[in-house]
């Protein structure tokens, strides 16, 4: 939607032909939220703790490192679920069940979400959303496509306070919809898939009016 844009991995920036930065999804939505006081929190605890020199760079890192496990984890997640829904159909054609991923976390989880969701022809994955006009731009996760040709903007997410990350999240995806809307496309509605280790929850979101909120 809305021709073409370049992402560059390093600086997780998107640009146009002219190399004028856009705005992104995740970009929009740390606006919103306060910064985690790492440095503050992390010497406190090293000194209640008397960790002595060196306490809080710990602390920091093995914060990071959990950040950077759920990450992976969620990164892993979302790439399984694309792999099932784009794939089942040329897998089970050569008689293969390479659509389904060998991992068994991976795996159950999958399996769990679309035996919940059997109807994955609706559903587009991975989608590229840009509006040259506002500067604006950010990837789907997955897009369902109603019978009137409206969608829902959907997104996997697997934290376990899923209830504290809310209103950002819905920042993001309503970001999404107004670029979708730009490009003369019905938003419906936005969702949420959330897999807390054992099932998934489908959290229903209204479409925030974006520029409303900036004005």
């Amino acid at each position: 939607f809305g021709n073409e844009i370049v992402y560059d991995d390093a600086s997780h920036q998107y640009t146009n032909a002219l190399g004028e930065i856009y705005l992104s999804g995740s970009k929009y939505a740390e606006q919103f939220e306060k910064p985690f006081p790492k440095e503050q929190i992390s010497n406190a605890m090293a000194r209640k703790n008397g960790l002595g020199d060196g306490g809080a760079k710990e602390i920091q890192e093995m914060w990071e490192l959990k950040a950077l496990a759920s990450a992976s984890f969620g990164t892993a997640i979302h790439a399984a679920l694309e792999l099932y829904g784009r794939f089942k159909k040329l897998a089970e054609s050569v008689g293969k069940e390479t659509h389904l991923h060998d991992n068994t976390v991976l795996g159950q989880a999958v399996t769990s979400f679309y035996e919940e969701h059997p109807d994955v022809s609706n559903a587009r994955y991975e989608c590229l959303v840009v509006d040259h006009a506002k500067k604006r731009a950010g990837r789907i996760d997955r897009i369902e496509i109603n019978e009137d040709k409206s969608v829902y903007i959907t997104d996997f997410k697997t934290n376990s306070d899923i209830k504290k990350s809310l209103s950002k999240y819905w920042l993001q995806l309503s970001f999404y919809a107004a670029i979708l809307k730009a490009n003369g496309v019905k938003v419906k509605g936005l969702k949420i898939y959330h897999y807390a280790g054992d099932k998934w929850d489908t959290i229903l979101g209204d479409v925030v009016d974006i520029d409303k909120e900036e004005a």
